[in-house]
């Protein structure tokens, strides 16, 4: 299937929509209406699993949420990148600088936590190593000696950098030629 620039967008909106779903439901920001609410029993082919088998403690919870959190931001810069990828022809070459930053920022992060996204490490293509990419007013990824150590939101301007991280790359792509 071939997919056209629409079809990014929606794609990357899609990202957006699992960010915000993954901190719409973190525990600690549930009143007593909108707490988790558990299956009583949950049915596939000939497995059935109960409400005990699927109840987490409120610990359980919030590492739960810590979990999704991750994966949020893993498939919010993949998206991002396999757009940017599929778009931008030399993307890491674009003559448009904010293109080639959010291109080389999102590649990196994607490569950063697609080996473990719950315990993500920098790894820096040696091309990458040692420079700073701006995407201006959201973020800078600084790479100079990040190479091999755990990756922290403080690296990257954190997780609200990467929804407008992501908001930008929609507007760069429905306003750009390849």
């Amino acid at each position: 299937m071939v997919l056209k620039r629409k079809d990014y967008i929606r794609l990357i909106e899609y990202g957006i929509l699992y960010f915000k779903f993954a901190h719409a439901i973190f525990p600690e920001n549930s009143d007593k209406k909108n707490k988790l609410k558990y299956l009583d029993i949950f049915t596939w082919g000939k497995h059935a699993a109960s409400y005990n088998d699927l109840k987490l403690s409120s610990e359980e919870e919030v590492l739960g949420f810590s979990l999704l959190e991750h994966t949020a931001i893993y498939i919010l810069v993949m998206q991002i990148d396999t757009a940017f990828e599929s778009l931008f022809l030399n993307r890491f070459q674009h003559k448009n600088r904010e293109i080639k930053n959010i291109a080389y920022v999102s590649r990196i992060l994607r490569n950063s936590f697609a080996h473990n996204p719950f315990a993500p490490i920098w790894l820096i293509d040696r091309k990458m190593k040692n420079k700073k990419f701006l995407i201006r007013g959201i973020l800078t990824l600084d790479t100079n000696n990040l190479s091999g150590k755990g990756v922290s939101r403080w690296d990257y301007g954190g997780p609200l950098a990467l929804l407008k991280l992501a908001k930008r790359s929609i507007k760069l792509i429905s306003s750009s030629d390849k």
